[in-house]
């Protein structure tokens, strides 16, 4: 039978040893490292699930709702002169930040992302999604010492986080 369940994983393609996960969790933010042993890739994930935040190289992006179309979001950091999320938007191409959303009647799929040189060692984002309406605070509280740990479990290349 064993043997079976082998021939089997070879023939779709998949090592017969699974990935081991590791997951790092503090203040909130749970890092998640993935090391293939038939490939030797590792591919990581840094958020704050409960929070809606999500790490990708250059930038922060944080989640209102997959059916929000976000375009006219302004943001705040550590109560500094708000910006609109759009104005950044060759930045944020320029660093190779996925920004692609589900659709053309939603492009933003909900997401405002900001450029990581801005929110790296924040202490809280403001944001408002709409042109008007209530502003949802999202505190950065251990971002950074994740990240370095990120860096530490094997994430260092930036390919290891692409969405």
């Amino acid at each position: 039978m064993a043997s079976l369940v082998l021939g089997a994983s070879l023939a779709l393609g998949m090592s017969p040893a699974a990935a081991k996960i590791d997951r790092i969790r503090s203040d909130g933010w749970t890092l998640k490292v993935r090391h293939d042993p038939f490939t030797g890739e590792v591919r990581c994930a840094l958020a704050a699930p409960h929070h809606h935040m999500l790490y990708q190289p250059g930038a922060i992006g944080f989640r209102f709702g997959k059916r929000r179309d976000t375009q006219p979001a302004w943001y705040r950091v550590d109560g500094g002169v708000a910006v609109r999320w759009q104005d950044r938007m060759s930045t944020l191409v320029g660093a190779g930040v996925a920004l692609d959303g589900p659709g053309l009647d939603n492009p933003t799929g909900g997401w405002v992302w900001i450029p990581l040189a801005e929110v790296e060692q924040a202490h809280s984002v403001a944001i408002r999604a709409r042109n008007h309406g209530r502003v949802r605070t999202f505190r950065l509280a251990g971002f950074d010492a994740m990240l370095a740990g990120a860096k530490r479990s094997g994430c260092g290349a930036d390919d290891a986080f692409r969405i």
